[in-house]
């Protein structure tokens, strides 16, 4: 439970049981709930400067150590095919949670399979949207006919005035999961529309970066859409042939062939046994987590910090840990939007440039399309795929998932995918910004100031 409203004070309160997620992480948890076990795996893959981040997490944000198969999409031209492909091997449930879901040439067919898989096959399909990002009307009463179980969290689309109480216009559901039987999973921070999948209109392009699971860590993913299902709907989730095997099956033990994808394994976007942690935050916990696994994993650098991000608008937590790694020799890059789909997010983002670059922070805008990746990288040894942007509302008012991956194959993946991107950028200096006029000064000094209180 967490209290704040638009004005950035403590007003509005959210209850939710994350009670999936609590009986998980003691069943999977391969240290058995012991720390000194933990620590001993920190040590042996030498990750002791980032114990706070690992053991915070794993106490307190029910996040433990799992290993899993991971496949890296980079952009929706990897994602989408890959999901039509799940979504047709599934024979149980299909459980999808998403910010924007639009019903066009990239959503439709997803949709479209969904539908038919619920009307003739039986498969059970849960879809749950942000009020923000519901689709058209007509696509919802569709889904309905077709048995889906559509739920719209926090909906604004109605002239109920409950819907527009702070506790409903702050809080929104910015995750990106969906799982297929319990066994494939997908989460980071592609939604579902043509801007993130037609390369016709290059300005209107995404670049995103999303995750694919097999194994364990699916059942986090699992867990979290149950919760947040939930807590939607008021009531547990429950199926004529429930048990906990339904929802959360031996990954490793597939002898009724429920799905028949599996990620084929090439150490190129696709790699085995990923050490990872999933980390759920939102306005349902007394602590933003996700903040806490920033600023620890930032104040924890020793040689590099790479920053993705499209909206930046850090706290003075966030800007303390990135000076003083700065200090500390640490080298610090930041990506975030160039082209924009909101300049006001853009004036907000540029106001926090001139102080960080004073402390030796690399600041980049990406040209190429509107930069939408969220990806974080720390010291060439672990990375964080996230939903999560470095900004007021990720951490106070959204709903957000993130991936830690401890697997340096996996963090050289997406190490490639930054160095490209900054190929793609213009990089600002301070001479730059020296030039800029006062017109231009203004509204970005005003934006940077007011950004705890608009929540941008």
């Amino acid at each position: 439970m967490v209290r704040y409203s638009i004005s950035g004070h403590t007003k509005c309160i959210i209850h939710k049981e994350n009670r999936h997620l609590e009986k998980l992480n003691r069943r999977l948890d391969p240290f058995e709930g012991d720390v000194q076990k933990l620590e001993q795996w920190i040590i042996e893959n030498e990750l002791v400067t980032y114990r706070r981040m690992i053991v915070e997490m794993y106490m307190n944000a029910h996040a433990s150590i799992c290993y899993t198969k991971l496949k890296i999409l980079t952009n929706g031209t990897a994602k989408f095919p890959a999901v039509y492909q799940v979504l047709e091997s599934a024979k149980r449930h299909i459980h999808a949670c998403y910010f924007i879901f639009k019903d066009d040439a990239t959503g439709g067919p997803a949709i479209d399979i969904m539908k038919r898989k619920a009307s003739e096959q039986g498969v059970k399909v849960r879809f749950m949207i942000d009020g923000f990002g519901v689709p058209h009307l007509w696509s919802r009463i569709k889904m309905k006919r077709k048995q889906i179980q559509y739920k719209t969290i926090f909906p604004v689309d109605t002239f109920k005035f409950k819907y527009w109480r702070p506790k409903y216009i702050q809080h929104r559901m910015h995750r990106k999961i969906l799982v297929v039987d319990g066994k494939i999973g997908f989460m980071g921070g592609l939604n579902f529309s043509n801007t993130y999948a037609v390369d016709k209109k290059p300005f209107l392009n995404w670049r995103d970066t999303h995750l694919q699971m097999e194994g364990d860590g699916v059942n986090y993913l699992q867990a979290a859409f149950l919760d947040d299902f939930e807590y939607t709907i008021k009531q547990h989730v429950r199926e004529v042939d429930y048990s906990p095997e339904h929802f959360f099956p031996d990954v490793h033990q597939d002898e009724d062939n429920t799905t028949q994808y599996t990620i084929e394994v090439d150490n190129i976007d696709a790699f085995d046994h990923v050490p990872i942690q999933i980390v759920c935050s939102g306005p349902d916990s007394h602590y933003r987590w996700a903040h806490h696994m920033f600023v620890s994993a930032f104040y924890g650098a020793t040689s590099s910090i790479f920053i993705s991000t499209p909206y930046f608008a850090p706290d003075s937590n966030i800007m303390m840990a990135l000076k003083t790694a700065c200090l500390a020799g640490v080298e610090v890059h930041l990506i975030s939007q160039g082209k924009v789909e909101n300049p006001f997010v853009k004036m907000t983002t540029s106001g926090f440039y001139n102080e960080l670059m004073s402390y030796g922070v690399r600041v980049y805008q990406y040209y190429k399309a509107v930069y939408h990746s969220k990806v974080y990288i720390i010291d060439h040894k672990f990375a964080i795929v996230s939903s999560s942007n470095l900004d007021y509302r990720s951490f106070d008012g959204s709903f957000e998932i993130s991936c830690i991956i401890y697997d340096q194959r996996v963090v050289q993946r997406l190490e490639r995918d930054f160095w490209a991107d900054i190929r793609e950028c213009r990089e600002i200096t301070p001479e730059m910004r020296q030039q800029r006029t006062r017109i231009k000064k203004l509204p970005e000094y005003l934006l940077a100031q007011l950004a705890p209180y608009i929540k941008i």
